[in-house]
């Protein structure tokens, strides 16, 4: 029997995920209880979806530096969560910071993912990636780089089974 939902403990953050429908593997970054809401019921049909926490979302334990938090940090937890989940080459999905996460983790992991959809993706607050107020749009080299893995991983995958 598949788990429906389950907590991976990194670093004293309790991530929480949950599953739901059948169909192409596919993690979605940001808040379990959050996201769900927001994805049509008729995607389940077609997906395996984990809708799954990442640290913004969860309790600060006691004590923790927030500034020891890095892309390392987030990739690291993506992986674990995709490990106890037990997804084999899902599509990563996430808005705004989530879609730089997904970004960055498809990078580190390109054999681990299928694809990536990544929706306005923005660097994580405090990440010291953010583009300076004087860049142009598209000029930074973070999005110079995002576009070409973007490009890498996402050519011929199809989103739906």
């Amino acid at each position: 029997m598949i788990d429906t939902h389950g907590t991976v403990d990194r670093d004293g953050f309790m991530l929480e995920w949950v599953r739901e429908g059948h169909g192409f593997p596919m993690m979605v970054l940001g808040a379990s209880r959050f996201y769900p809401r927001y994805f049509p019921q008729e995607l389940r049909d077609h997906f395996e979806i984990v809708f799954c926490d990442l640290r913004q979302w969860v309790r600060t334990p006691d004590g923790f530096d927030i500034s020891a938090i890095t892309l390392d940090t987030f990739s690291g937890d993506v992986e674990a969560i995709r490990q106890a989940a037990g997804l084999d080459r899902p599509v990563v999905a996430g808005q705004s910071q989530h879609g730089s996460i997904a970004l960055e983790y498809a990078r580190r992991y390109p054999d681990r993912v299928r694809g990536v959809a990544a929706v306005a993706p923005v660097p994580p607050a405090g990440s010291g990636e953010a583009p300076g107020m004087r860049a142009r749009p598209g000029t930074t080299p973070r999005f110079r780089r995002e576009r070409r893995l973007t490009a890498q991983i996402s050519p011929g995958t199809c989103l739906s089974p």
